[in-house]
């Protein structure tokens, strides 16, 4: 994520939680939307990706990966393909067991992760986009509008 031209660093010992607003829309294919995904590759770190944001069958999966790749839902929304909806995604980062996260959609709560770990041994970033998909041959977008960061959900919404 860029601010004012330069990479935002964030890091894992603020005393506030880190807080995304923005629109998304998808085409009607499967894939994964968003990754708050940990620096670096394979050894480097213990999660790949703490958070994960899926679409697929009409609904927004909303996944917590813990230490050792372990996959827990911990939410889902209703999510038509191509329509436009409101995301909200807050992280408190902690490289322990004290972090959480939540995750609104369309102002409704459909995700309140405790007592997670939210941030890797070399750190994490958001990254938007289309990953993951096991469709080959099917064109995929995800479109982004309005992107916001701040320190409160009042922030960004």
């Amino acid at each position: 994520m860029r601010v004012g031209g330069s990479e935002y660093q964030f890091t894992g010992t603020q005393s506030h939680p880190y807080w995304f607003g923005w629109e998304s829309m998808t085409t009607e294919n499967p894939s994964v939307v968003l990754q708050w995904k940990s620096e670096g590759t394979g050894e480097q770190h213990q999660q790949n990706y703490p958070v994960i944001l899926q679409v697929g069958g009409g609904l927004l999966h909303i996944w917590y990966i813990s230490p050792g790749e372990v996959w827990n839902k911990v939410g889902t929304a209703p999510f038509s393909a191509r329509a436009w909806h409101k995301v909200e995604l807050g992280i408190f980062a902690r490289p322990d067991t004290t972090g959480w996260f939540q995750v609104y959609v369309d102002g409704q709560l459909v995700a309140d992760a405790r007592n997670a770990r939210t941030w890797d041994d070399r750190g994490n970033k958001p990254r938007w986009g289309v990953y993951d998909s096991k469709i080959a041959t099917a064109d995929q977008t995800h479109w982004i509008n309005g992107l916001k960061l701040g320190t409160s959900r009042a922030d960004v919404d």
